[in-house]
């Protein structure tokens, strides 16, 4: 079963004509223009480089995103970092209207479990990294890049799939060794899923809720106690609880 809908989106459309000195984002496509000097005619000839392919998203498509640090180098130095990232990441959010099922910050790397809308998630994204990007080397005193290729994503197709990210996501730090109980990290949505402190205003925690009671045909007031007792079975088995496939990092 299918949780997406709606059609591919259009290729964007690129401008031969380039604009010297003109500030762009990073995971802009963008055609530049490059003079090569031709044995055959002499002065010269103005050719394209092929911009990289876009990715396809759907309306109302849901995804599995993960962002790495540049050289895999550690991204959040201490929990000011995160906070400010966190705030980042709500407001967009809110710009792009994601809904967010499940996130975690690690040390070198993020991951988000989320459905979009209508063409959010790459410009969605590339703000997001960008912004946070120059604010730590601000505050730092670093030039580097932050973050290292662009983010990857993984479309989910399935509600067991959907449920299978967001329990990989949340058991992160425990299967990296950072903490030995989901409870312990406190940079994921696991706390506030399992009941155990409010949710952030960007996590859509009641429908991570309505999500997996509906699957196991549980009743909506225990959710608290059915995500948790899902996720925390992926311990114990350390494997995939229900039909469908599991995501990988």
């Amino acid at each position: 079963m299918r949780v997406t809908v709606g059609t591919p989106q259009g290729y964007a459309t690129f401008s031969a004509g380039p604009v010297p000195g003109t500030a762009q984002c990073p995971c802009q496509r963008r055609v530049e223009l490059h003079r090569v000097v031709s044995r055959r005619s002499g002065p010269g000839i103005l050719t394209q480089r092929m911009p990289r392919a876009p990715r396809d998203f759907y309306a109302g498509g849901h995804y599995h995103v993960n962002t790495r640090g540049n050289n895999k180098a550690q991204v959040y130095v201490d929990s000011t970092d995160r906070f400010v990232f966190l705030e980042m990441l709500e407001r967009s959010q809110l710009k792009y209207e994601w809904m967010i099922y499940a996130w975690c910050l690690m040390t070198n790397h993020f991951h988000l479990v989320l459905r979009i809308l209508e063409n959010g998630l790459s410009q969605g994204m590339c703000e997001l990294n960008g912004s946070f990007g120059r604010w730590s080397n601000l505050r730092h005193g670093r030039c580097d890049h932050v973050f290292g290729r662009r983010f990857s994503s993984r479309e989910i197709t399935t509600n067991a799939h959907l449920l299978e990210a967001c329990r990989y996501v949340v058991l992160n730090p425990v299967r990296a060794g950072l903490c030995d109980h989901p409870a312990d990290w406190r940079w994921s949505s696991y706390r506030a899923c399992a009941g155990l402190e409010p949710p952030q205003p960007f996590l859509a925690r009641d429908a991570m809720l309505d999500l997996v009671s509906n699957f196991f045909g549980k009743s909506r007031t225990s959710g608290s106690a059915v995500y948790a007792e899902f996720v925390l079975a992926g311990l114990e088995y350390d494997a995939v609880a229900v039909p469908g496939t599991a995501t990988k990092a």
